[in-house]
């Protein structure tokens, strides 16, 4: 589990356990993603953190992942078949899709609600009625409850809408179109079921209205930390690097450049003049124009994490499908097309091999692009000791743990240790505070304890400890952790120390 799934699974439980969601407008987005959660707790008969298990957490990326294939049926109406099947291939195939379909994180709620509301408006205006408009303001509703980059959404849409517009000023098809063709009852209804989404959703349901304030100060908050915070501050370029020229430190290439190719070239075609006539070339057209502006306006903003370019990537993934299908049409032999469609399927075989390493294979490993300050599998060592020390005491899950780390940078721990129920969670060593008999630590806080455990008490009444782990150990790489427990507890469990633990210890 990654550090911000873990967060968001004990986000969940206090909504489980309280019945009420308290929005954090420094921290944690917003609410949809842990409602949308609940009905699967309730299913499974999960009631506390305890209860909670990874499946039923990411069953929902899951489900709006899948989704997200699924909501290109929207524009079956409007849209050549054969580009939606192109464009579902793609997506299934998507290597940074299926990743973090597989990740408790908001962003798949964010990324399918965002494409819900504009194909549900396309479906509202080519054929007028009450559930495509309901349901469009439902899935706006939803994104500005998920997360507060909903804002660089809606304005990638605006601007996508004023330019096609401008564009295309003498037909009917622009942002302008779209408000004089809603009747003024259906803009209420719009209106209504869009603010009401929002006001249930972040008061919880009627309880806590001091959200809806603090979701509006938030704003302000992510526009400060995503113009000055320097650990995730990266270049204009990193999106399109993490993409299509990823390089390890171990030399492992990753590059969906052949995406890169295919969307240019539909591009190209979705800008074409004669097609401007065309219902399926204008609406392809604003998608263009979406995807480049939601590039250019996260990629301004220094803050970057990898999961923010799937707000993009699905819709370049829709104008790489309308390059796929425009390659026939360019070539004039049939040897011509036997080569183009060979290539074609060798880059879907490449595509695939990609996926699967990916997702399957080196899924916690820093030659991922989105494997981002994500944990080791160290961290099923550090838990399985844990585990057994537990087992084997008469206090069990009760026994005393104490968790140290600067800048309480302990997660996804409180998630993997959460069946015990008596653990300290500290940023620095207290020497105020009893030595708990079972302690974690940031290798670069080991001085300190140290200090506190064998300098401050005195002679006699020192408590020997022993290192719990017996090779080097990292919750994250380059972040190294320590373990040490009192030996009388390590005696009464099945953890064997090695004699150059023993040693260290003494």
């Amino acid at each position: 589990m990654h550090g911000d799934e873990a967060v968001n699974a004990v986000k969940l439980a206090e909504l489980m356990e309280s019945g009420t969601f308290v929005y954090d407008p420094m921290e944690y987005h917003g609410p949809a993603l842990y409602y949308l959660s609940l009905p699967l707790t309730w299913l499974r008969g999960q009631h506390t953190l305890s209860d909670l298990d990874e499946s039923t957490l990411r069953l929902v990326p899951v489900i709006f992942g899948t989704g997200l294939v699924v909501l290109l049926l929207l524009l079956r109406s409007t849209v050549n078949q054969n580009l939606l099947l192109i464009t579902a291939l793609l997506a299934a195939l998507s290597a940074p899709l299926i990743f973090y379909s597989r990740y408790f994180i908001h962003e798949m709620v964010l990324v399918f609600s965002a494409y819900a509301f504009l194909f549900l408006i396309k479906r509202y205006r080519r054929s007028p009625n009450k559930s495509a408009l309901v349901f469009s303001a439902l899935a706006l509703g939803v994104m500005i409850s998920t997360k507060e980059t909903w804002i660089i959404l809606l304005a990638a849409m605006l601007l996508a809408g004023g330019s096609h517009y401008l564009i295309q000023q003498r037909r009917d098809h622009g942002f302008k179109g779209i408000l004089t063709r809603i009747p003024w009852r259906d803009g209420f209804i719009f209106t209504f079921v869009f603010l009401a989404t929002v006001v249930i959703l972040y008061s919880a349901f009627g309880s806590q209205f001091q959200n809806l304030k603090d979701s509006l100060l938030a704003l302000s908050h992510y526009w400060e930390r995503g113009s000055s915070n320097e650990i995730h501050r990266h270049p204009w370029y990193m999106y399109l690097k993490w993409l299509f020229f990823f390089r390890s430190a171990e030399g492992t290439l990753f590059s969906e450049g052949i995406i890169a190719l295919l969307a240019v070239i539909g591009l190209v075609f979705s800008f074409k003049k004669k097609e401007n006539t065309n219902s399926e070339h204008s609406f392809v057209r604003f998608m263009a124009l979406f995807v480049f502006y939601t590039i250019i306006l996260f990629s301004l903003i220094p803050y970057k994490t990898p999961w923010n370019l799937l707000t993009f990537w699905f819709g370049w993934l829709f104008l790489a499908a309308i390059g796929v299908r425009a390659i026939p049409g360019l070539l004039k032999t049939r040897l011509q097309r036997v080569v183009a469609y060979t290539l074609l399927i060798l880059a879907a075989l490449h595509i695939s091999g990609q996926s699967y390493r990916i997702n399957f294979i080196r899924y916690a490993h820093a030659d991922n692009p989105f494997v981002y300050a994500h944990p080791t599998e160290d961290v099923f060592r550090m838990v399985d000791t844990m585990e057994n020390i537990a087992g084997t005491q008469p206090e069990g899950y009760s026994i005393h743990v104490d968790v140290i780390a600067a800048g309480d940078d302990y997660w996804p721990l409180p998630w993997y240790l959460r069946r015990f129920n008596r653990i300290g969670w500290w940023n620095h060593v207290d020497t105020n505070q009893p030595a708990a008999p079972v302690i974690l630590i940031q290798a670069e806080l080991e001085g300190e304890l140290i200090g506190k455990l064998y300098e401050l008490p005195p002679p006699g009444q020192r408590r020997l400890y022993v290192p719990l782990f017996d090779a080097y150990t990292e919750l994250r790489p380059g972040v190294e952790w320590r373990g040490y427990v009192a030996l009388d507890v390590l005696n009464r469990s099945q953890v064997e120390p090695t004699l150059d633990s023993l040693l260290h210890g003494q």
